[in-house]
C-alpha cells in the first residue's frame, strides 16, 4: 500500500490554549519596562499600534511559554500576506523594521519546523533573527529605487509584495514526448528530434521547406530556451508521425508486463516503437503480439535489453568525508551504520518550506513509507528524516498489470544543525576530494538524444554519457527493495550510455553544465544501469512524486535584462553599423550593485564573439560597438555579480537594411537632346551593407513613352528618344535585402537643328570604371550627325594632373569612321599616366567633326589602377 502523506493538523483545544498563552507571552515582550514606563497616553497608543500584529507572529510561536494575563489586550486579529509584514498590518513599511528590531531585542524567537512568518525572510529560516531584520531593512532601502530584494525563505517571492501559493506539482509530469506532442498538434508532419553532435535534428515525414520552417516555429514555441542552443538545424525525413508512434507505444503498454518485453519507447533516431526484449529469439513473437495490436511492423524496433537493476547500496569510502554544508552528489545513508543501505545525495531542495534533499526511494529501508534517518556520512549522527516516499502505484499511466514509479524518489528533511546549501553540486573525477562544488543554476529543461549528460556518484564521482532514449518505460529489478514488488516499471525515463558507475551511486545528480562547470541545470537523479547504459529520472517526474521543488542555487544568479536593442528590433545600418546596447542590472544579494564590483560580459553571436565587458553603475550598463557583417545577430549580456554568480540574457536583432542610393550620370537633369538619335544613358549606385554599388543586373530603366526601347536593364543602356517635349528617365535599384531607390533626371527632347556637330555617345568604358595600367584598352564611342554626313573624325584625349609631362592633355589617338556607327581606338594607360599609389583618376574626351567641320564631344572618367605601396 502506498503510505498517505496526509498527517493530522494538530488543531486541538489544547493547541489553542498554548497559542493564547503565546500571545500573552509576546505582548509582555513587547511591552517591556520601557513601554509600560511611558505616561498612560502614550503606552494606549503603543499597544494599539502593536495589537494588530502581535497575534498574527504569535500564533506562530506555539513553543512560547507565557502569562495568560495580558490576553485581554489582543482585541484584533488581521490576516496580512504581504511578505515582509512583521507587524501584521497588511502594509510593508518601516513599522515592520521596529516591530521586528522590538522583539529581537528582547530575545530570539524559534519557530516549529514548518512555520514560516512573514518576517521569516533571510537565513537561517526557521528563526527570527537580525538576518531577518537587515533584509527587511535592505529591502526598505531598495524600495525607492523601484527594486525590490526578495526573500530567501518564500521562495525568491519579493519583500513587500503579496505573498504567492506555493504551485502545486501535477501528479502526471510534463514529459518531452508530451512536448513532442504540443509540436505535433501544430505540424502534423513532425516525427521527432535529436541531436547529431551540434545539429539539430528535426524528423519530418515531409520536408518541404514551408513544413520545416513551421517545425522550426512550433519546437521554439513549445521548447522556449530549453532545448541546449544548437549550431544549426535540419530536417530528416522519416516515415511515421510522432503521434503515431506515442498511440502505438500506448497500445504496446501492457506487454511490459511480460517477461519477454523490458522497455518501450518512441524512439526520435529511429523513428520507430522501440521494444527492448531480453531474448532476441522472441522476437517474432512478441512482433506478432504488437501487430494484432493494430502497430505495424516496420514501425517496431526490437532492441537487446535486460532487466535495469538498481544499484547495490553497500557504502565504501569515496565522496563521503564529512562535508558541509551538504551538496548533492556526497553519499549518505542510514544514521549510525557505517556500512548499511544508502546511496548518494541527488541535491538539495527547498519543498514545501521544508529544507532538504532527493534521492532514490529504493535505496530507503522500504519503499511508499517514511521515518527513515539518514546522516552523511552514514556513521553519523541523524542530519535528516525521510518525510515523503510516494512508492509506486498502479493504473492510470501504468500499462496495465504493472506496477510503476515516475521518478523512484524521495525526500529527507534536515534536522536541526544540520547545515545545507541549496544548489551545489559535488563534482569528482578522482577519490578525494570533490575538486569542485558547481551551482544549480535552473531545474529541468530538456535532454534530448544525443546531448551530453552529466552525473555525480558518490562512489563513481563525475561521470557523463550521452542521452540514447528519453521517455523511455523500462523494467527494474527491484527485488532487493523493501515493501516492494520484484519489478517496476519506471516510466518516461531517460537512457544515457557511456560512463562508469559503482554501488552506492544511484541517486547522484544528472545535470547540464554552463560556463565550465560553474552553473549546472539539473535534470534528474540516477538510479540504476544495465550494461553500458545508466538510467536516471528527469525532474518533472520527480516533482510528481514529490511536489513542487526549489533546487536552484540560493545566491541568485544575477538578472540582467537588455534594453536596448529590444527583440527582433532592426538597428542601425550599413557595412559596418555602431550598435549601442543597454542593460539593467538587478541582484539578489547586491541591487542595483552600488559597489560598482559588478559587470556585464556582451558577446554577440552568428558574428561578432566577445566584444568587451562593461561595469555596472547603478544598476545599468552599456557598450558601443561596430559590427562587420549585416544580417541577424544575437546579442548576449552575461552579467557577473559580487560572488561569481553568472546570469545572461539575450535578444535577438538585425542591423538595418538601408535603402541603397541610386543616380543618373547621364544624361544631367536638364539635358537636350535630340529626337531620333541613340543616346548611351549612365547610371551609378552605392549600398552601405554591400559598401559597393550594386550589381547592374538589379539596375533598371525606364524610358519615355514612344522612345526605343521603352525599358532596359544595367548601369548603361542605349536608347532613342521620340516625342517632343520634356520628358522623364527613372532608374530603380534594388539591394539583395530587397529595398529599392529610385532616380530621375527630366530630359527635354527635340528635334535636331542643321548643321550642328554629331552627337557622340560612349559605348565603352563605363563611367567611372577601373583601367588597368599595363594593359591594353579599347575606348569605343559612337557618332551620328544630324546632317547625315559621312565620315567623322575623332580625336582622342586624356585629361588630368598626372600625366607624363604634365602636360594636362594627351592626345592618345585619332579615328574616323561612317555616320551613325561605333568607332573604336586602344590605349595603353601606362604610356600617359604616371605610377600613383592606390589608382589615378582621370578622363577621357573624344571631339568628333562632321563633313562640314561642325563638332561634338564626350567625356568619360575613369580610374587608372595602381596597386598600393
Amino acid at each position: 500500500m502506498k503510505a498517505s502523506l496526509i498527517r493530522g493538523s494538530g488543531r486541538d483545544d489544547t493547541g489553542r490554549c498554548r497559542r493564547s498563552l503565546a500571545l500573552c507571552c509576546v505582548w509582555i515582550l513587547l511591552t517591556g519596562p520601557g513601554v509600560l514606563a511611558q505616561p498612560a497616553a502614550e503606552r494606549e497608543r503603543a499597544i494599539e499600534l502593536r495589537r494588530i500584529s502581535i497575534e498574527r507572529v504569535a500564533a506562530r510561536q506555539p513553543d512560547l511559554q507565557l502569562r495568560p494575563s495580558m490576553a485581554r489586550h489582543l482585541k484584533v486579529r488581521v490576516r496580512s500576506n504581504i511578505v515582509g509584514d512583521a507587524d501584521g498590518d497588511g502594509l510593508f513599511d518601516t513599522e515592520d523594521a521596529r516591530f521586528l528590531r522590538d522583539l529581537l531585542s528582547h530575545r530570539r524567537i524559534v519557530l516549529d519546523r514548518g512555520q514560516r512568518p512573514l518576517a521569516d525572510v533571510a537565513y537561517p529560516c526557521g528563526n527570527l533573527t537580525p538576518a531577518d531584520l537587515r533584509l527587511l531593512i535592505a529591502a526598505l532601502r531598495a524600495q525607492p529605487t523601484g527594486y525590490r530584494l526578495d526573500s530567501q525563505c518564500h521562495f525568491r517571492q519579493a519583500i513587500g509584495t503579496p505573498l504567492v501559493p506555493e504551485p502545486r506539482a501535477p501528479r502526471t509530469p510534463y514529459t518531452i514526448d508530451d512536448q513532442f506532442a504540443d509540436v505535433a498538434e501544430q505540424v502534423p508532419e513532425f516525427g521527432g528530434l535529436y541531436y547529431d553532435e551540434d545539429v539539430l535534428k528535426v524528423v519530418l515525414t515531409d520536408t518541404d521547406d514551408a513544413v520545416f520552417r513551421r517545425a522550426v516555429r512550433a519546437i521554439t514555441t513549445v521548447f522556449g530556451k530549453d532545448l541546449p542552443p544548437p549550431e544549426s538545424i535540419e530536417p530528416v525525413q522519416g516515415t511515421f508521425q510522432f503521434t503515431e508512434l506515442r498511440a502505438w507505444k500506448g497500445r504496446a503498454g501492457p506487454t511490459l508486463s511480460m517477461d519477454e518485453v523490458t522497455s518501450l519507447d518512441v524512439d526520435e533516431r529511429r523513428n520507430t516503437v522501440t521494444v527492448g526484449i531480453q531474448d532476441m529469439a522472441d522476437r517474432d513473437a512478441v512482433e506478432q503480439l504488437l501487430t494484432e495490436r493494430g502497430i505495424p511492423a516496420e514501425a517496431i524496433y526490437f532492441k537487446h535489453r535486460g532487466v535495469f537493476t538498481v544499484d547495490n547500496h553497500q557504502l565504501i569510502p569515496q565522496l563521503q568525508g564529512t562535508t558541509r554544508p551538504l551538496r548533492g552528489g556526497l553519499a549518505a545513508g542510514v544514521a549510525g551504520s557505517s556500512a548499511g543501505s544508502g546511496g548518494t545525495i541527488g541535491f538539495l531542495t527547498w519543498r514545501g518550506g521544508e529544507i532538504g534533499f532527493v534521492t532514490n526511494e529504493h535505496v530507503t529501508t522500504n519503499a511508499g513509507s517514511v521515518g527513515d534517518s539518514w546522516s552523511q556520512p552514514a556513521q553519523n549522527a541523524a542530519d535528516a528524516v525521510e518525510t515523503a516516499d510516494a512508492g509506486t502505484f498502479t493504473g492510470g499511466a501504468c500499462p496495465s498489470g504493472c506496477t510503476c514509479t515516475w521518478a523512484d524518489a524521495s525526500f529527507f528533511r534536515l534536522n536541526p544543525g544540520a547545515t545545507g546549501r541549496i544548489g551545489l553540486i559535488a563534482k569528482s573525477s578522482h577519490y578525494w576530494p570533490h575538486s569542485l562544488a558547481s551551482r544549480v543554476s535552473v531545474k529541468g529543461g530538456t535532454l534530448a538524444c544525443g546531448n551530453t549528460a552529466h552525473w555525480t556518484g558518490s562512489m563513481s564521482g563525475h561521470q557523463e554519457g550521452t542521452v540514447v532514449e528519453t521517455c523511455c518505460d523500462v523494467d527494474a529489478d527491484w527485488s532487493g527493495v523493501g515493501n516492494s514488488p520484484n519489478v517496476v516499471t519506471q516510466l518516461c525515463q531517460t537512457i544515457v550510455e557511456g560512463g562508469s558507475r559503482q554501488s552506492g551511486d544511484s541517486g547522484g545528480p544528472m545535470y547540464r553544465p554552463h560556463w565550465g562547470f560553474i552553473e549546472v541545470s539539473l535534470h534528474g537523479i540516477y538510479w540504476g544501469s544495465i550494461g553500458e547504459e545508466r538510467a536516471f529520472a528527469p525532474m518533472a517526474n520527480i516533482e510528481a512524486e514529490l511536489g513542487f521543488l526549489h533546487p536552484e542555487y540560493w545566491n541568485e544568479k544575477p538578472t540582467p535584462t537588455i534594453t536596448s536593442p529590444q527583440q527582433d528590433e532592426v538597428v542601425g545600418s550599413g557595412a559596418f553599423p555602431i550598435i549601442t546596447a543597454k542593460a539593467d542590472y538587478f541582484d539578489f544579494e547586491d541591487g542595483t550593485c552600488p559597489s560598482g564590483n559588478c559587470e556585464i560580459k556582451w558577446i554577440v553571436a552568428y558574428g561578432g564573439g566577445l566584444i568587451g565587458t562593461t561595469p555596472v553603475i547603478d544598476g545599468k550598463a552599456e557598450i558601443e560597438f561596430m559590427l562587420g557583417n549585416p544580417g541577424k545577430h544575437l546579442l548576449i549580456a552575461v552579467a557577473t555579480d559580487t560572488n561569481g554568480a553568472l546570469g545572461p540574457d539575450w535578444v535577438e536583432f538585425s542591423t538595418g537594411n538601408s535603402v541603397p542610393q541610386v543616380w543618373i550620370e547621364w544624361p544631367p537633369n536638364g539635358q537636350q537632346v535630340y529626337q531620333g538619335f541613340t543616346y548611351q544613358v549612365q547610371g551609378n549606385s552605392f549600398d552601405n551593407e554591400l559598401f559597393h554599388a550594386l550589381n547592374c543586373n538589379v539596375m533598371n530603366w525606364n524610358f519615355p513613352a514612344a522612345s526605343s526601347p521603352g525599358s532596359a536593364s544595367g548601369c548603361t543602356a542605349q536608347v532613342v528618344f521620340n516625342g517632343l517635349g520634356q520628358k522623364t528617365i527613372t532608374l530603380t535599384g534594388t539591394d539583395p535585402g530587397g529595398k529599392s531607390a529610385t532616380a530621375q533626371a527630366t530630359i527635354n527632347v527635340v528635334n535636331a537643328p542643321a548643321n550642328t556637330g554629331p552627337v557622340v555617345t560612349w559605348i565603352t568604358p563605363a563611367q567611372d570604371s577601373g583601367l588597368a595600367r599595363d594593359q591594353v584598352a579599347t575606348l569605343t564611342v559612337r557618332g551620328n550627325d544630324p546632317d547625315d554626313k559621312s565620315p567623322i573624325s575623332y580625336a582622342w584625349y586624356v585629361n588630368g594632373s598626372m600625366l607624363v609631362g604634365n602636360p594636362g592633355q594627351i592626345n592618345i589617338g585619332n579615328t574616323s569612321g561612317p555616320d551613325n556607327a561605333n568607332t573604336s581606338t586602344t590605349w595603353t594607360p601606362s604610356d600617359d599616366v604616371m605610377t600613383n599609389c592606390g589608382g589615378t583618376p582621370v578622363q577621357l574626351q573624344v571631339i568628333a567633326t562632321d563633313a562640314d567641320g561642325d563638332t561634338g564631344s564626350a567625356t568619360r572618367d575613369v580610374v587608372i589602377a595602381f596597386p598600393p605601396c
